[in-house]
């Protein structure tokens, strides 16, 4: 390879990474395919169904798929005529969180501080849609009726305590643009909030204090309570929560949470 057919490379390289409008149409089918089946409520879907989530052509969709199923990255069930996730997911998934920063280290801590809240914890990643998505998370071992969650559970939008942590140090030109986006699409996160200020108020409160508290707003009767984790940059890089039952939430207790996940966010800063 000469001198500019390296130099060719190298910008192509570089504009892959910088330039969203760089798009292989396969690529990104596969991509939308792969995240649809591993979300709860879509975890098993027949062709005619994940076409239409992906607003592509089924001809389109069952060639991705069949590529995809020989690969094992989804499986094909005969008898129910839906896809799922396949099997060679797993040791990549494992080998992708040894391989991330800090997420082997911190996904060792988290059983031992599910014990230490009594209740769910998760960590939790901002995706480029703003959606967020549960990149591991730990209950403890008492039986009592808890709040549950899925590892690649996802939420849309940034609702919620640990939304908010997200959101809280982006600049304000970032949280109209997002406060926009509810009301346009009639999110009900938006319809809990009196007004634009209050919701204002809320992240400033969060960036003040280093922590959020929230109650139904991503599903009645589950409350959140959730701190930054801070990068070397001093950028959020991930956030750590506690998911609750309302019922189960106490002021008194939601503070001593806090306390426990501020202190774990300090020891973790700049794993990330």
């Amino acid at each position: 390879m000469d001198r500019e057919e390296m130099k060719s490379v190298e910008n192509t390289e570089n504009s892959a990474t910088t330039d969203v409008a760089y798009e292989v149409p396969s690529v990104a089918l596969a991509m939308s395919i792969l995240k649809l089946l591993s979300r709860y409520k879509t975890q098993s879907c027949t062709l005619t169904e994940i076409s239409k989530r992906t607003h592509a052509s089924k001809t389109t969709c069952l060639r991705v798929l069949r590529t995809l199923a020989r690969g094992d990255f989804i499986r094909y069930d005969k008898v129910s005529r839906c896809y799922s996730l396949g099997a060679y997911l797993i040791p990549l998934g494992n080998r992708a969180s040894q391989m991330v920063s800090g997420v082997s280290e911190v996904m060792l801590e988290l059983p031992r501080l599910a014990e230490k809240v009594g209740e769910t914890v998760m960590l939790l990643e901002r995706l480029p849609e703003d959606a967020v998505i549960v990149l591991a998370k730990a209950a403890p071992s008492s039986e009592v009726a808890r709040a549950d969650v899925s590892i690649g559970q996802l939420f849309a939008g940034l609702g919620g305590a640990f939304g908010r942590c997200f959101l809280a140090y982006d600049a304000p030109s970032a949280w109209r643009k997002h406060w926009m986006k509810m009301t346009a699409t009639g999110d009900r996160v938006a319809k809990m909030w009196s007004s634009q200020e209050t919701f204002y108020e809320a992240l400033e409160t969060t960036r003040r204090v280093g922590a959020a508290v929230s109650h139904g707003e991503m599903a009645a009767g589950f409350s959140s309570v959730a701190v930054p984790l801070f990068a070397s940059d001093g950028s959020v890089a991930l956030v750590l929560a506690v998911l609750l039952l309302t019922s189960q939430y106490q002021e008194e207790r939601g503070k001593a949470m806090i306390r426990i996940l501020q202190q774990t966010a300090e020891r973790w800063r700049g794993l990330f």
